[in-house]
């Protein structure tokens, strides 16, 4: 008859990563009272039959699927236990003293003083900025204007639209005309405007 801890061995070892997943929220002892479950019925059998191990282990994972994860198991034991030995055999630190420590900071000085130094701020004129060899500013785009030809050419279709159409309705008004004629007779009764802006030279 077979023991339990060899059994059990094989249980595990056999497919570790089974294993690891399985248990991933239950601590070692739970999973290991789970197996004994199963091993015991294989026991009370007559005759005992011990069934291959992957259905052993499908029959572990029912049983312990029953049973409430362990709250206070947070990480599953490969995990802790990987810690744990990464934690015995971490190296001590000791801090750098006498000539070690003033090479290192020599070395860190001499790397500071050869980095570029670099000026957020902009210089302060234009001339500064040549002389000291800097960028020089972009000159600023001009502003849009509207020339005094183009205001008064608007002024007169406004005034032609006010005088042809009803505002409410956008309907033609009984005295319309073409917007020509009507250029003519505003322009006779702005003459002086008119002629300043299209006859500046005969002024």
């Amino acid at each position: 008859m077979r023991s339990f801890d060899d059994w059990f061995d094989e249980l595990t070892n056999g497919n570790q990563i089974w294993a690891e997943q399985i248990s991933m929220h239950h601590k070692p002892k739970t999973f290991e009272d789970c197996a004994r479950k199963v091993y015991n019925a294989y026991l009370a059998a007559d005759p005992a039959p011990f069934p291959p191990m992957q259905v052993a282990r499908g029959y572990v994972g029912n049983v312990l699927g029953k049973v409430q994860p362990d709250k206070t198991c947070s990480k599953d034991w490969v995990t802790k236990a990987l810690e744990k030995h990464e934690q015995d055999n971490k190296e001590e630190w000791i801090p750098l003293t006498g000539e070690e420590r003033q090479k290192r900071l020599a070395e860190f000085k001499a790397m500071i003083d050869a980095a570029p130094m670099v000026n957020a701020m902009p210089p302060i004129s234009k001339k500064q900025a040549i002389e000291e060899g800097g960028w020089i500013p972009k000159k600023a785009d001009p502003y849009p204007t509207t020339s005094p030809g183009e205001l008064y050419k608007k002024e007169r279709h406004i005034a032609w639209i006010e005088t042809c159409y009803d505002a409410r309705t956008k309907e033609p008004l009984p005295g319309w005309m073409e917007e020509s004629v009507f250029n003519l007779i505003f322009d006779e009764e702005n003459y002086d405007e008119y002629f300043k802006l299209f006859n500046p030279k005969k002024l």
